[in-house]
């Protein structure tokens, strides 16, 4: 680390740490990630843009590390910048005679271990640390393993970060848990725009709405119900400046009472103000107001009541199975 670097860390101690901005993908190149790249998706899904400013890229390989929970960032001055990982912390570069050197230019050192997961992607693990030996070398990564110097083994790479003590993805484990919930069911379903943490709570449809800058209409709130014969959970999203007709809920599903917040927490997971379309323990009955496909694009709650989520009123569908129905009052002028 410079000393440049140190001398800030002690002036300035209490910098508040940088989740999100910095993206490492499998190739050893750096990414930056602004808000708005942040928003359309997680890293390596949008990457950002390539920093290629080699004054830069030297200073960020001098100051990059990792922290006791095995979370890497780069060390800007008095701020942590933490790196969003595409699979390891380190990026191989295989030299004409064997050796192995990092992304950053450093001996990767003795190679202890030699991986191969279900992707065909070859791993090392070395002194330095685990890193993914780089597309361009596999010819001579072949011929240490010809040679018998390497013994690929097989692994899983969903093992990595438990068995090698990193996290890939330091912004998705800074997040609220039910935030982090949502982001995991959101990626399985290749949902193109990631969960955004508001700077104040959103717990109403106005409050959600006064913070994205959209039309109330826009937020898609989500109402929970007891069904009476069987305790079900029923959950009906709805646009955010109408009112749930009760009658139109019963007419579908059967009679309903109201769902106090310790029903909401132990059946959806989340507490009232946070409650999101999917990522439940137990699938709810869901219906999906129609008058939500007035609008392009609307927002979702994201398991918290800081955290929303982008998405088009017909990813609703793709996201719960659900139908569309009517199921509002009358709009009155």
């Amino acid at each position: 680390m410079d000393d440049i670097v140190r001398q800030a860390m002690a002036k300035w101690p209490n910098v508040p740490h940088c989740h999100g901005w910095l993206g490492l993908d499998s190739r050893g190149r750096w990414f930056l990630r602004d808000e708005a790249v942040q928003a359309r998706g997680p890293f390596p899904r949008d990457k950002g843009e390539e920093i290629r400013h080699e004054a830069l890229l030297a200073f960020i390989a001098r100051n990059y590390g990792a922290d006791a929970q095995g979370r890497w960032f780069f060390q800007n001055g008095p701020q942590r910048v933490f790196v969003e990982l595409e699979l390891t912390p380190f990026v191989w570069r295989v030299q004409g005679d064997g050796s192995v050197a990092a992304h950053t230019g450093q001996d990767a050192g003795a190679v202890r271990e030699c991986l191969l997961d279900e992707h065909g992607r070859l791993l090392l693990a070395c002194e330095l640390g685990l890193g993914l030996v780089h597309s361009l070398d596999m010819e001579r990564a072949a011929a240490q393993i010809e040679a018998g110097r390497w013994t690929p083994e097989p692994v899983d790479c969903s093992a990595l970060e438990q068995r090698f003590g990193y996290v890939r993805s330091p912004a998705l484990q800074a997040l609220p848990e039910g935030v982090r919930r949502v982001a995991a069911a959101l990626a399985a379903a290749g949902h193109p725009h990631a969960p955004r943490l508001l700077d104040g709570a959103a717990r109403t449809a106005q409050q959600a709405a006064d913070a994205l800058g959209v039309a109330v209409g826009q937020i898609a709130k989500s109402i929970i119900f007891r069904r009476e014969r069987d305790g079900a959970a029923v959950l009906v999203i709805a646009s955010g400046d109408r009112r749930v007709d009760e009658a139109k809920v019963v007419a579908r599903v059967g009679a309903i009472g109201r769902a106090d917040a310790a029903f909401v927490k132990q059946a959806t997971g989340f507490s009232i103000g946070g409650v999101a379309p999917l990522a439940h323990p137990h699938a709810p009955v869901t219906l999906i107001d129609a008058d939500l496909f007035r609008f392009d694009v609307v927002w979702a709650a994201a398991g918290h009541p800081h955290g929303v989520f982008a998405l088009q009123p017909q990813d609703l569908v793709h996201l719960t199975g659900a139908p569309v129905v009517d199921v509002v009052q009358e709009p009155h002028d």
